[in-house]
C-alpha cells in the first residue's frame, strides 16, 4: 500500500520594510540644534525589528531595537548631509534588509 503525504509550504520569512522615515525638525537647522530622526518599519512575520543609524554613511549606532537617533548638532556639522538608516530582523541580511535616508543642512549660528 502506499501513503501519499501532502507536504503545505511553510512560507518564506519576508524581510522588515521601512514606512517612514523623518526629522523632527525641518532642514536647515542652525549648529547647536538637537534633531531626532525616527524611523517606523513593519514586518510580515512580526519579528523584532533593529535599527542602526548612519550619518554620510558612517555608522552613529550599532543595531539596536530603538528606532530612533539624536544627532547633536554643532559647528563641525555645518553644511549638507545624509542620514540614513538601516532595518533588519535578523532573518536576512546582517548588514541590514531593508534602508532609507533623508538630506539634512546645518548652518552656521549667528
Amino acid at each position: 500500500m502506499m501513503i501519499k503525504r501532502h507536504f503545505v509550504p511553510v512560507p518564506a520569512n519576508g524581510p522588515p520594510e521601512i514606512t517612514n522615515f523623518q526629522a523632527s525638525l525641518a532642514s536647515p537647522q542652525v549648529a547647536g540644534t538637537s534633531i531626532t530622526f525616527t524611523a517606523t518599519a513593519t514586518d510580515p512575520e512580526s519579528d523584532p525589528l533593529e535599527y542602526k543609524f548612519l550619518l554620510d554613511s558612517v555608522a552613529q549606532t550599532a543595531f539596536t531595537s530603538s528606532n530612533s537617533w539624536i544627532w547633536e548638532t554643532d559647528s563641525g556639522d555645518v553644511g549638507p548631509h545624509t542620514v540614513g538608516v538601516l532595518v533588519r530582523d535578523n532573518n536576512h541580511n546582517p548588514e541590514g534588509d531593508d534602508s532609507a535616508s533623508i538630506n539634512f543642512s546645518i548652518e552656521a549660528a549667528p
